[in-house]
């Protein structure tokens, strides 16, 4: 009876032992696909708010791109009404001069301006330009 007996332990402890072997195989089974569901959850969401990023990136480069435009466009039309201010004001002070040296003064005078207009429209665009542009070539070129 002691052999039977030893037996049916022997046969008991095999059987919990294969038991717990299940187990374990279906909690490592249950631990894996939660973790490989996580991992795909995470991974998801890191996925979404890159892209979410990316998004705003571009939308407040948008918006910079539009106020440093305007900005750009503001500052040229005060540059334009500076030279169109100084012209009117030529006029003015050739209009007080005597009436024969009026018409000669002006046109040497209105020479003189437009060529200085243009080195500062000239001068203007460049740096413009440089605002615009990407390169530092600009600044060593001043």
């Amino acid at each position: 009876m002691l052999i039977i007996s030893g037996s049916k332990v022997y046969c008991s402890s095999e059987k919990n032992l294969l038991f717990q072997d299940k187990r374990f195989e279906q909690e490592k089974m249950t631990l894996l696909r939660t973790y490989e569901s996580d991992l795909d959850t995470l991974v998801r969401q890191q996925r979404q708010q890159v892209e979410k990023a990316e998004v705003q990136q571009d939308t407040d480069l948008r918006v910079s791109s539009k106020k440093i435009r305007a900005e750009q466009e503001r500052e040229l039309k005060q540059f334009r009404d500076g030279l169109k201010q100084e012209l009117r004001l030529l006029k003015q002070e050739v209009d007080l001069m005597p009436k024969d040296k009026r018409k000669n003064t002006f046109r040497v005078r209105k020479e003189k301006l437009e060529t200085d207009h243009e080195d500062r429209v000239s001068t203007y665009g460049f740096l413009l330009y440089c605002i615009n542009s990407t390169t530092v070539e600009c600044s060593l070129e001043l």
